[in-house]
């Protein structure tokens, strides 16, 4: 994604179910816009159309804790933040949003 609204995914659009996709079956949900996040700065750019638009905002990980029912607003989804980063000598590790 870059960060211009025209990044977004709408209904209809390739690739729009395959980033919707999750584990949990129970309910559908269809947001009118998906942010498909690669980096913090396309998860900044959503927030910031969501409330240049008024919208609420929704965010998807790895597919589990899905918002129920969904409606609104953009759902930023974090799949591909999938990042992991070691650094032994100072004992830290950064985690991205993304990871299973």
């Amino acid at each position: 994604m870059t960060n211009t609204a025209s990044a977004f995914l709408r209904p209809g659009d390739r690739g729009y179910d395959d980033e919707l996709a999750g584990f949990l079956l129970g309910f559908a949900q269809r947001p009118a816009l998906i942010a498909p996040a690669r980096s913090a700065a396309d998860v900044v750019a959503a927030v910031r159309h969501a409330a240049a638009h008024g919208m609420p905002v929704g965010v998807q990980a790895t597919g589990h804790g899905l918002p129920g029912g969904y409606e609104g607003g953009p759902l930023v989804t974090t799949r591909h933040m999938d990042g992991l980063t070691v650094d032994p000598a100072a004992r830290t590790v950064r985690v991205r949003a993304g990871v299973r």
